[in-house]
């Protein structure tokens, strides 16, 4: 059966658009409960950038002088991202304790088992 033969509507969630408001509502509740995925959210809301993206981003992708970060590989190619002024002093935050975890991984968002 192809697709032009399915009778029921494909449900989607494409046309739903988060006002400024429920967007600082998710961002206040992350930091105050998960500041990794606060700091994900803050990237992806910053940027404008993908999600796939974001997860191939290392440690020495960010540059914390210019406030960017250099995606080298993503659905769409190779970009740098800019981001705010506000988000690099928390990323400084998240940096020195990411750094500080001793693992052979250079991505710059780990997983609960650390990879």
């Amino acid at each position: 059966m192809d697709i032009s033969q399915k009778k029921e509507a494909i449900k989607t969630n494409k046309d739903i658009i988060a006002t400024k408001e429920e967007i600082q509502k998710i961002l206040n509740n992350f930091e105050e409960h998960n500041f990794k995925h606060f700091l994900i959210f803050r990237f992806l809301v910053d940027t404008g950038m993908r999600k796939g993206s974001l997860i191939q981003a290392k440690l020495n992708d960010i540059n914390l002088k210019y406030r960017n970060i250099h995606i080298k590989k993503g659905k769409t190619g190779e970009k740098i991202y800019n981001y705010s002024k506000e988000l690099t002093d928390k990323l400084k935050i998240y940096l020195k304790e990411r750094k500080s975890i001793n693992v052979k991984t250079n991505y710059l968002f780990l997983t609960k088992s650390l990879k």
